[in-house]
């Protein structure tokens, strides 16, 4: 199965306590509102976008993170007719590239211009309006590194606009991608990243999942982080796990639901990588921890 890469990749999580106070989707996370996590967590699972509709003749727009993805940099012009390059960061390139009158929004960057076309705002924060004409491979990507395309848009007309795009973002808004059909087992990151993660068959509550990574492979790699044993609370650390994204491990994704189900092989929550808190749990949090970790005893056991 595939996760769709509509966001940049990472640097590998949980350098310390502060990106686990920054997570609150989970029922076992640290943090002085821990109370209200799962109210949270029912507002911010499944990413909707604020803006519910983008009228069609709309040409500029506020730029607000929820509601925009990032598809592809401009790296610079190519040719005489107008056409951009672009380094991908999508894994659908002919639906969000190669497909005529497909809308995407510039967002500028630190090339040599400010916009599509003369007059255009400068500011990194208002959004401009590219329609796609063509779009092709220009270089097939590599062990290394990703393919590039070659794409027109309506509003650059030569050569000298195109230059001016250098350095800038291409994004997607999250209203228009449900219009884009997805296979079965298809689904976007943002999906994905806050999904509980539950074992098949007893339905205990094994971690939640933090990051997505595109393998090289035909599936995607998630990584899991475990929700916290005794031995985490007493040394202030964290575990995490790296999942393959195929059927035989994730049976069931459902994120209407807001959680999947694993189906791990024996050995492979022994993988399991630990890390320390940079500050250890106060008292406090380590009480609410434990009540958690109680908790998710008595209710497994209430399942058996």
């Amino acid at each position: 199965m595939k996760a769709y890469l509509h966001e940049k990749e990472e640097d590998e999580y949980g350098e310390g306590d502060e990106e686990w106070e920054d997570i609150e989707e989970g029922e076992f996370e640290e943090g002085e509102d821990e109370d209200d996590e799962e109210e949270e967590e029912e507002e911010e699972e499944e990413p909707v976008s604020k803006v519910a509709k983008i009228p069609g003749g709309q040409t500029s727009i506020q730029f607000t993170p929820d509601d925009f993805v990032e598809v592809g940099v401009i790296s610079r012009a190519h040719g005489i007719r107008g056409e951009v390059k672009v380094q991908l960061i999508t894994d659908e390139p002919r639906k969000r590239l190669g497909t005529p009158n497909r809308r995407l929004w510039l967002q500028a960057g630190t090339g040599r211009g400010t916009g599509a076309a003369a007059g255009s705002s400068s500011s990194s924060q208002m959004l401009q309006r590219l329609i796609v004409e063509s779009g092709r491979v220009a270089r097939p990507a590599s062990k290394d590194r990703r393919a590039e395309w070659a794409v027109k848009f309506r509003e650059v007309a030569n050569r000298d606009q195109a230059e001016l795009l250098a350095g800038s973002k291409l994004l997607l808004a999250l209203c228009d991608r449900e219009s884009s059909p997805r296979g079965r087992d298809e689904f976007f990151i943002t999906d994905l990243v806050g999904l509980k993660a539950l074992q098949q068959g007893s339905a205990e509550l094994l971690g939640i999942v933090t990051e997505v990574y595109d393998s090289t492979g035909s599936y995607s790699l998630l990584r899991v982080r475990l929700a916290p044993d005794e031995s985490d609370i007493q040394q202030s650390r964290y575990r995490s796990i790296l999942v393959p994204f195929v059927e035989d491990m994730v049976p069931t994704v459902d994120v209407a639901a807001g959680q999947l189900l694993l189906s791990l092989p024996e050995g492979l929550m022994e993988t399991a990588s630990a890390k320390k808190l940079r500050r250890p749990y106060t008292p406090e949090q380590q009480a609410q921890l434990r009540r958690q970790l109680l908790q998710r005893q008595q209710q497994q056991q209430e399942q058996q």
